[in-house]
C-alpha cells in the first residue's frame, strides 16, 4: 500500500582495535602467509544501517565494510530480535572491501575449521578475530536499534550521473585470460543515489549503488611493506561524505561488480614487452595515494548525482522478499569456502532478495555477479528505477553468463556453473519479485 513514510539511520565503527594486529585478511585458508597478514589500520570501517516504516510495516538496510556478510542468515536473525523487523524485510549486504581481517563465511569463527586450524597455529592472532568478531556483531545491533529509533518523517528521490573508475578486468593474454585492463570489455558506469531526507529537506542517509570491486588497496604495502586494513573506495568515500554532512549516513551497495576492477590499484599485471608473459606485482610502499586520487574522483560523482536527485515522493510503497533457489553444479569442483550442509549433493544454493521503495526496485543477489549480467536484468525490470546489488546476504561466488563460463575467461574454470543454468534462474527470480 502506498502511504508516508519515515527514515532513521545510524552507523557504528567496526575498525580493529590497534592492539588486535596483527591480523590475517581476507579469509582463512591452508597456505595463509605470514607476510600478507594485516598490521595496522589505514582508515576507518563501519557498518552502517537505513530503517524505513510506511502502514505496511518496516524495511532495514544494512551494509558493512566488510569482504561479505558476516554470517549472513544468522546476522538477519540477530537484526530482527533486535529491531522487531521480519528476517525477510532486511537487506544485508557488504562493500566486498578484500583488505580487512578475516571472519567466517557462512558460520561464526567457532564453527569454522579454516579458522580452527588457523587457531591452532596462531592462538593469540585467533583471539584478536574472536574479538573483532563479537565488535562486529554488537556494533551491527547497535546501529539497526538505533537508525529504528532515529525514524521521523521523509521524503526519497532518486540520482544518477556516469562514474568513470572501473573497467573489465577480464583480459586476453597470449597465454590466455588473466586480471587485467579490458578497456574493449562490457563496464556499467552508472552511479544510482537514492536520497532519503526529512521534510525539510535535510539529508537522512543516501544509499549509492555502483558496479565496481572495493580493491584499490588490494594485497597493499602501505605499512613499512606490510598491509593496512581499510574500507577501500566505498568505504573513504563514505566516510568524506559523512564528515561534509553531519547526521547524515552515507551507504554504498556494489552494482553487478563480478569481473569490474577500479581503473587503478596497488596490484598490477601486465604482459612483458619480450616475452609476452603476464607479470603480476604489488606496488612498493602502498601507494595510498591511488585510494585518494580515485575516492575523489568517485565521490564528486555521487555528488553529482546527488545534485540530480528528482522524482521526489513523500507516499511509497514498501516491502521485500527473499527467496533461496537450488541449481544444479558440477561435482568435479569442490564449493569455495566448503560444502553446505542445507544444500542436496550435486546442487548449489543462492539467495535472492528483493525490495521495492515506491518506484525504486533494488534486486539483491547472493554472489558476484558480472557487470553484463546485471545489466541484461535491469532491461529485463519493468520498474523506472531499478538497481542490482551484488554481495547480498551471503556469496556464491562469481556469477557469470554463457559467454564467459565457456570462454572461459578468468574464473570461469574455478566455477561449478553448468551452461543454461545461472542466468535464467536469475531471470526467473527477477519476475517473480516484480510481478
Amino acid at each position: 500500500m502506498k502511504s508516508a513514510f519515515l527514515c532513521g539511520a545510524a552507523r557504528a565503527e567496526i575498525t580493529p582495535e590497534n592492539g588486535w594486529f596483527p591480523m590475517c585478511a581476507g579469509f582463512f585458508s591452508e597456505n595463509v602467509r605470514e607476510e600478507s597478514f594485516l598490521v595496522g589500520a589505514l582508515d576507518r570501517q563501519f557498518v552502517r544501517a537505513i530503517a524505513l516504516e510506511n502502514a505496511d510495516g518496516r524495511v532495514l538496510f544494512v551494509s558493512f565494510d566488510l569482504i561479505g556478510v558476516p554470517c549472513g542468515p544468522k546476522m538477519v536473525r540477530l537484526l530482527s530480535g533486535e529491531t522487531g523487523i521480519p528476517e525477510e524485510r532486511i537487506f544485508i549486504v557488504a562493500t566486498h572491501t578484500h583488505n580487512v581481517p578475516a571472519l567466517g563465511h557462512r558460520e561464526k569463527l567457532l564453527d569454522n575449521p579454516a579458522f580452527l586450524r588457523f587457531r591452532e597455529k596462531y592462538p593469540e592472532i585467533a583471539g584478536h578475530h574472536l574479538a573483532y568478531e563479537a565488535r562486529i556483531w554488537e556494533m551491527a545491533a547497535r546501529a539497526a536499534r538505533e537508525a529504528v529509533a532515529a525514524l521521523r518523517p521523509a521524503k526519497m528521490g532518486i540520482g544518477y550521473a556516469n562514474s568513470y573508475v572501473n573497467v573489465d578486468r577480464d583480459q586476453l593474454y597470449a597465454g590466455g585470460w588473466g586480471m587485467g585492463f579490458n578497456g574493449e570489455g562490457f563496464s556499467d558506469k552508472t552511479l544510482a543515489v537514492i536520497r532519503f531526507a526529512d521534510r525539510e529537506g535535510r539529508t537522512i542517509a543516501v544509499l549509492a549503488n555502483y558496479a565496481v570491486h572495493a580493491i584499490v588497496m588490494f594485497l597493499n604495502r602501505c605499512l613499512e611493506g606490510r598491509g593496512g586494513s581499510t574500507g577501500d573506495l566505498p568505504g573513504v568515500v563514505c566516510d568524506e561524505y559523512e564528515k561534509n554532512h553531519p547526521g547524515a549516513v552515507c551507504m554504498w551497495t556494489p552494482a553487478a561488480n563480478g569481473n569490474q576492477n577500479p581503473i587503478i590499484m596497488t596490484y598490477y599485471g601486465y604482459p612483458e614487452f619480450a616475452t609476452g608473459r603476464v607479470y603480476e606485482n604489488t606496488v612498493e610502499g602502498g601507494a595510498y595515494e591511488f585510494l585518494t586520487v580515485l575516492a575523489a574522483r568517485h565521490y564528486a560523482d555521487l555528488l553529482r548525482a546527488e545534485e540530480s536527485v528528482g522524482d521526489w515522493s513523500e507516499e511509497i510503497e514498501l516491502s521485500a522478499v527473499r527467496e533461496a533457489e537450488e541449481i544444479p553444479v558440477r561435482t568435479d569442483i569442490q564449493p569455495r569456502f566448503g560444502p553446505d550442509p542445507d544444500e542436496k549433493p550435486g546442487f548449489q544454493k543462492i539467495y535472492l532478495s528483493g525490495v521495492r521503495l515506491g518506484n525504486v526496485f533494488l534486486y539483491g543477489i547472493g554472489g558476484e555477479l558480472y557487470c553484463n549480467v546485471g545489466a541484461r536484468l535491469k532491461e529485463l525490470s519493468p520498474f523506472r528505477h531499478k538497481l542490482i546489488c551484488s554481495q547480498c546476504y551471503t556469496t556464491a561466488g562469481y556469477m557469470m553468463g554463457d559467454e564467459e563460463l565457456l570462454a572461459p575467461t578468468l574464473f570461469a574454470q574455478r566455477t561449478r556453473w553448468l551452461p543454461g543454468t545461472l542466468v535464467p534462474m536469475l531471470e526467473g527470480g527477477l519476475r517473480r519479485f516484480t510481478r
